[in-house]
This record gives structure tokens, C-alpha cells and sequence, in this order.
């Protein structure tokens, strides 16, 4: 039976970093099974971290995990496979509630991801209805984290 409730977008993960707490996710490369998501909030998990960079994971596959993982109650989180801007947006039209973008080695790759990220007029993300992650509930902008070969600064 399907449920009249909508669906409410927690997203542990991003409430607890400000609190400085660990969040906890489950790293998923090789499993393709939706069930994973429930056993991993069974386990206590805050999320699920989906990767498309070190897996033969496509975007089908990150969608049906990234979906089972917003119905068990966890956040799913996904590192994208590269910095291509159509990844961000396309990993977040799938449910991801954060993207880990790798290969970011300049202030302008940083901006390019950020806006894949944001809907226009902000940013150049097109608006897509009927997604589970945007249509049931009302979830905070995504987590979105950079990773590059050199030190991080704020440029």
C-alpha cells in the first residue's frame, strides 16, 4: 500500500557536521541491491555513500540506490566519476541529497560544479518535476564537497 504521507527528506549526514559530530555512511561500490539502504539504517548509518568514481556504477544504478536510501530514512551521498558539470546535475535529479565532485583543481572547476548544483536563475541546473528529491519533502541545498590534488584554500 502506498502511503498518502509525503516523504520527508532527512539529511543527517548535513546535520551533523555543524554540531562537529561524525556522520556515519556506508561506502557502496561493488553491491547494486536496493535493500542496502534499509540494512544500512538498520546498522545505524547516517547515509550511504555511492561511488561512481572508483565502480562501474551508472546513473540508473545511483538513482535506484539514491531513491531506496530517501525512503529508508538515510542520506544518500554520491562521488560523482568526474568533474563533468552534467554529472552534478544529473546525480542530484537521481536523489542525492550531497555530490562529491573529484578533480577540482581551480577556482572556475569549482564554480562550474557549483552551479551544475543550483537551479537557474542561480545556477545553470534545469528544473526537473516528478523526482522523489524534489517533489516530497523540502530539503536543504546539496552538500556538495571538492576533491583535488592540491592544498584547499578559499579563493
Amino acid at each position: 500500500m502506498i502511503s498518502s504521507q509525503p516523504l520527508t527528506l532527512a539529511n543527517s549526514v548535513r546535520e551533523r557536521l555543524p554540531r562537529n559530530e561524525v556522520p556515519y555512511t556506508l561506502s557502496v561500490k561493488l553491491i547494486r541491491s536496493v535493500e542496502l539502504p534499509t540494512t544500512a539504517k538498520t546498522a545505524g548509518f547516517d547515509g550511504i555513500l555511492i561511488d561512481m568514481e572508483h565502480s562501474s556504477f551508472d546513473l540508473d544504478t545511483t538513482g535506484q540506490l539514491c531513491t531506496a536510501a530517501l525512503y529508508a530514512g538515510i542520506a544518500p551521498i554520491v562521488r560523482a566519476p568526474s568533474k563533468d558539470p552534467r554529472y552534478v546535475s544529473r546525480i542530484l535529479d537521481g536523489g542525492a541529497l550531497g555530490v562529491i565532485v573529484p578533480f577540482i583543481r581551480s577556482v572556475q572547476d569549482a564554480k562550474d560544479v557549483v552551479a551544475a548544483g543550483k537551479f537557474q536563475p542561480i545556477g545553470s541546473r534545469s528544473s526537473a518535476n516528478g523526482l522523489v528529491s524534489a517533489g516530497h519533502g523540502h530539503p536543504k541545498s546539496p552538500l556538495l564537497s571538492f576533491q583535488g590534488t592540491r592544498s584547499r584554500r578559499n579563493d
